[in-house]
């Protein structure tokens, strides 16, 4: 059970910690806001609402301020201004210069020039709440600079920067036009920075913001377009810089991933360096080889074996790029050893789901989806009668393919251990689990196959919908028609089918070659068929994702759950993982600093809503004690109702207090079946699929976090009381 610490008032915060620990120095805000004014920041509609505001003679104080705003006129332009055309740019930059002297025309003054005052306001807090957060003892441990969208011509000026915050939207008004181009410009200084300190040891961790949240959505193809390494590149709307305790736990996540991400950088930077010396190596490599060689390959290595010299040729080339990039280059094997130390995976928080990319490597690493289609080669093949009792195991038939329709004698396709076979998504696949060297032959029939081929069935399930243990050898990644499935193989399920028919076999029954399951998994699958047991160690799966809703309610009075929000998703997700103990497969809900920021909100509108029900219950006490009739029954149980809500006040701001420390240093892990109280006064709980609100279950808990799987209504997943 994870405790928030009590709160200390000279406790060293998780963000000092850190920012002792890694060295960060310098932080930097880049941002149009700090532009000197430009007329553009003021729209033509705000400029209409202003000339409007000082003809209204309704408005307070019309007079005074009218008078104000031609006493300035005369001041500084020394004539009149009688439309709101008149009102210029010149103009307008003298008003936003002396905007602080106005006294009456202040307020519309500040509303005309509202949107450039945000912007400036917002950008004062985060760089105030960041200063506060880096301070230890009066003392700020990291400078703070501040730059505007001219960036360019003070890059040298960001040289010891560790964390740069970067605006989404450079300059520009409100129009599409501007807004694109404006984004152009947070491109180009991205692509600038990273340009400059591309060769320095230590590339700086860029955060793009915005108070758009959509900034959220543009994160990877922002982060592709500039070439930024994905762990020294992460996005937030200013939104989530508004407060403390939602800067603290950002800025505690980013220092902790600074050390790292820039490790990974640096083994990034050698495999692309690597990979261009060794790229031009090898090519030089297979020019040099000539038709003598590939004949003595096929002649000495290949012709009694059976074996495509093709095929052959490839595997050949894969191994020695793989030696070249990797294996033979000492930088990348120092760097190697750096990636080696790093322990983050258990991060207390999560600031990005599993890639796409990882995903696609990770198929890449168990199939090979590019073989092509199956074809035939002419062979000296004399078919050998083959038994038709093949026999049962385990009490399950196994079934024979004795159809003398399909190849033709002669005419073989060459066949590999692996070979995956798909019909469609509901249908199982079938995979030959025929050793390799049971499956070669020569054209000129002095080496032949196997007469009959061993087809293992596979089931799929879909993985955001399955609720199957898998098992050792089970593939629990497979990419198909758009979707993400286990395969369940069928040990006991298995097609015989004679070598020269299986092309009719297959062509019968609408199935056709889809991959290459590669070894070992392959041979994983063949072993559990044979019931030969040696184990085989296996690349571990990527971390599958998916989405969840949160929602997060209250006890009330009466002991019943009140929503105080509402099911929302882009707070957590789930991820498939292995238990280290066990070793069995589930999900596990990763939660993200945003979700971090609504669970602080919602504790502090919890105090708010209870001091509204001790205000209430004060007044009802009031006019009780003032009646001539007293109910002593009444005034004690509203009196008993009041002191625990002032208790559950105390405790819910105990809580509070240690928050932000709790987020950083405490991973929250939940499972389906989990329900943990995560603070030492048991003020929150945590749950899975739970659909009652009800709080007897939560036992003095006040605020329940109630994760929701978006499968478990397709795919009925058992809740919590169910189980």
């Amino acid at each position: 059970m994870s405790k928030i610490p009590a709160h200390e008032q000279n406790q060293k915060t998780a963000v000092i910690e850190r920012l002792e620990k890694k060295g960060l120095n310098v932080i930097a805000l880049i941002d149009d806001a700090f532009d000197p004014f430009n007329a553009q920041d003021v729209s033509p509609e705000k400029i209409a609402e202003f000339w409007s505001s000082l003809q209204n003679r309704k408005t307070p104080l019309h007079k005074d301020k009218k008078q104000e705003f031609e006493a300035f006129v005369r001041e500084h332009i020394g004539d009149t201004i009688s439309s709101k055309d008149e009102i210029d740019n010149d103009f307008l930059l003298k008003l936003w210069e002396q905007r602080n002297t106005f006294k009456v025309l202040k307020q519309y003054v500040d509303e005309l020039f509202s949107s450039k005052i945000g912007k400036i306001q917002q950008l004062e807090r985060i760089h105030y709440l960041i200063s506060e957060a880096c301070t230890k003892d009066d003392q700020t441990l990291v400078e703070i600079k501040t730059f505007n969208s001219r960036i360019l011509e003070k890059l040298e000026e960001l040289d010891q920067a560790g964390i740069i915050l970067l605006d989404y939207v450079m300059g520009g008004d409100n129009s599409p036009i501007a807004v694109h181009q404006a984004k152009e410009n947070a491109k180009v200084i991205a692509k600038k920075i990273k340009s400059k300190f591309s060769k320095k040891r230590k590339l700086p961790l860029i955060i793009l913001m915005s108070s758009d949240e959509s900034v959220i959505k543009a994160q990877d193809q922002f982060q592709k377009d500039t070439g930024w390494l994905k762990g020294l590149f992460y996005c937030i709307a200013k939104a989530d810089l508004k407060d403390e305790s939602r800067v603290k736990i950002n800025l505690g996540t980013w220092i902790e991933r600074l050390e790292e991400g820039t490790n990974i950088n640096q083994f990034v930077n050698v495999i692309q360096k690597s990979l261009k010396t060794a790229t031009q190596q090898f090519i030089q490599s297979i020019n040099n080889l000539s038709l003598e060689d590939y004949a003595y390959v096929h002649q000495y290595s290949l012709k009694a074996e059976g074996q495509p010299l093709g095929e052959y040729m490839l595997w050949l080339f894969n191994a020695y790029l793989g030696r070249l990039a990797f294996e033979a280059n000492d930088g990348v094997k120092r760097r190697q050893k750096e990636i080696d130390q790093i322990s983050s995976p258990s991060l207390s928080l999560n600031q990005l789901m599993p890639s796409t990319d990882l995903i696609e490597m990770y198929d890449s690493a168990l199939f090979d989806k590019h073989i092509g289609k199956l074809v035939t080669h002419k062979v000296k093949f004399k078919q050998k009668e083959v038994s038709k009792s093949v026999g049962v195991a385990s009490g399950k038939k196994l079934s024979f393919v004795t159809s003398s329709s399909g190849g033709k004698e002669g005419s073989l396709p060459y066949l590999r251990l692996g070979f995956l076979f798909t019909k469609d998504e509901n249908s199982p696949v079938l995979m030959i689990v025929n050793a390799d060297c049971d499956l070669m032959f020569t054209p000129k029939g002095k080496r032949s196959p196997t007469p009959v081929l061993a087809l293992i069935e596979g089931q799929l399930h879909e993985i955001n919908k399955s609720k199957i243990a898998l098992k050792e050898y089970d593939t629990e990644f497979f990419k198909y028609e758009g979707k993400v499935f286990h395969i369940s193989w069928q040990t006991k399920s298995v097609t015989f089918c004679e070598y020269p028919k299986l092309l009719g076999y297959l062509k019968k029954n609408k199935y056709s070659l889809y991959a290459l399951l590669r070894d070992p998994f392959a041979l994983k699958v063949q072993q559990a068929y044979a019931s030969n047991f040696a184990r085989i160690a296996l690349p571990v799966a990527p971390p599958i994702e998916q989405d969840v809703n949160i929602e997060i309610f209250y006890k009330d009075l009466r002991n019943r759950g009140q929503e105080l929000i509402s099911s929302t998703s882009e707070l957590a997700f789930l991820t498939k993982v292995r238990d280290e103990t066990s070793g069995e497969k589930q999900w596990q809900c990763q939660f993200t600093p945003r979700f971090m920021g609504a669970l602080n909100d919602a504790l502090n509108s919890l105090v708010v809503e209870y001091q509204r029900n001790v205000e209430e219950i004060q007044n009802d006490l009031n006019q009780l004690t003032s009646m001539e009739t007293r109910d002593d029954e009444r005034i004690k149980t509203l009196t008993t109702k009041k002191q625990g809500l002032e208790l559950n006040i105390d405790r819910l701001r105990n809580t509070i207090a240690g928050f932000v420390e709790w987020a950083l240093n405490k991973p929250i892990h939940i499972f389906k079946e989990d329900i943990d109280f995560l603070d030492e006064n048991g003020v929150i709980a945590i749950s899975r699929n739970k659909e009652t609100r009800r709080f007897q279950q939560w036992g003095d808990c006040l605020l329940v976090v109630n994760v929701q799987d978006l499968l478990t209504a397709d795919s009925n997943v058992p809740t919590l009381e169910e189980t």
